[in-house]
């Protein structure tokens, strides 16, 4: 089981929300971003924790990326189709 935390800004938003697979937490990045109506320059990251332990990073684009420095990050998974999500 994953827990992500979804911060942007100073608020923090789905803290210790359990998702059951890496696609799942960023379907609900996906969701939320999208509910904000905020923009790339105001909405931050999503954090996806295995325990105490960074595992992912969700970019705005809801792509899913190793928690690398940006330069050196790796692409884990392709972002979900809006019909994956729905």
């Amino acid at each position: 089981m994953m827990t992500m935390w979804l911060s942007y800004g100073r608020k923090t938003a789905f803290r210790n929300t359990v998702y059951r697979s890496l696609h799942a937490a960023q379907c609900a990045y996906i969701i939320a971003r999208n509910a904000s109506g905020q923009g790339a320059s105001s909405w931050g990251e999503g954090l996806v924790f295995d325990g105490d332990e960074i595992i992912a990073n969700i970019s705005y684009n809801g792509r899913a990326w190793t928690h690398d420095d940006l330069e050196t990050r790796t692409l884990i998974a392709e972002a979900p189709t809006m019909e994956q999500i729905a």
